[in-house]
């Protein structure tokens, strides 16, 4: 999770550059944490029924909490790539 997180932070440098980053200070903070593996997003329901793409294996909801008190919900699909599992060590791919 902390590679999503990175990215989640990174987004809201791009979003909301008025506030610092990282855990300290006035940066974001993970105010709430939800897996949903059984539902899919807007997103993956598109990219699946109308596209032929294949379903993500899991679905998190991040809500974000702004120094201002704004919170922002980032929904993140996590979806296979044999392709990097086989660079992976120990992913048990040959």
């Amino acid at each position: 999770h902390e590679g999503t997180w990175k990215k989640v932070l990174e987004w809201e440098a791009v979003l909301n550059p008025s506030e610092e980053g990282g855990n300290g200070g006035g940066g974001p903070k993970l105010s709430k944490f939800m897996g949903r593996p059984t539902d899919l997003s807007p997103k993956a329901f598109l990219k699946h029924y109308l596209l032929g793409h294949p379903l993500p294996f899991d679905r998190h909801d991040w809500t974000v909490q702004r120094a201002d008190g704004t919170q922002v919900r980032y929904v993140i699909d996590y979806y296979h790539d044999d392709a990097v599992a086989r660079e992976e060590d120990g992913s048990g791919l040959p």
